[in-house]
């Protein structure tokens, strides 16, 4: 036996392997890379991501609510896809709260969680009237102070130690 007889890829879950090479979206990596005219790159199979998606949701119960958290990716394609796919979002930082709405996912539906939040962002979460994931009491004095100069009401969680 030799190296050169040996495969080149282990069998990967929801991916075949042709030619000793992976096929993504019914395609070899090595053609999209032509395509693409450089390397590396990413590339995501719509039809994975939703089966992966659609796996969780029957291994939870039927109450839960699904969310996406930017933070682990804030590809905007990306996002816009999943925004399809579950039934919020939850973002860390101003730009990915844009990424949300862009994507489509109504103001209701996303959150902000994250400490450290700067008052531009609380301003802008504010400005689209998603939940804020209070993380402190001077996070929270901050939001009050803001939103009452913008004449809003804040949309706002708490969690609350029993102790």
């Amino acid at each position: 036996m030799t190296l050169d007889s040996l495969a080149k890829h282990a069998p990967i879950p929801y991916y075949d392997v042709v030619d000793d090479q992976v096929v993504v979206g019914g395609r070899k990596l090595e053609a999209l890379a032509q395509e693409i005219g450089s390397t590396p790159f990413y590339v995501y199979d719509r039809a994975v991501i939703s089966a992966k998606i659609s796996a969780l949701r029957q291994a939870l119960p039927e109450r839960l609510r699904l969310h996406y958290a930017l933070k682990a990716n804030p590809m905007p394609e990306l996002a816009a896809y999943i925004a399809g796919l579950v039934d919020g979002m939850d973002v860390a930082s101003a730009r990915e709260l844009e990424i949300a709405l862009t994507a489509g996912m109504s103001a209701e539906r996303v959150s902000f969680a994250g400490p450290g939040k700067q008052d531009f962002e609380l301003l802008a979460a504010l400005e689209a009237g998603i939940t804020v994931n209070v993380e402190s009491e001077n996070e929270l004095s901050r939001l009050e102070t803001l939103a009452r100069q913008m004449g809003r009401i804040a949309r706002i969680a708490i969690r609350v130690n029993p102790d």
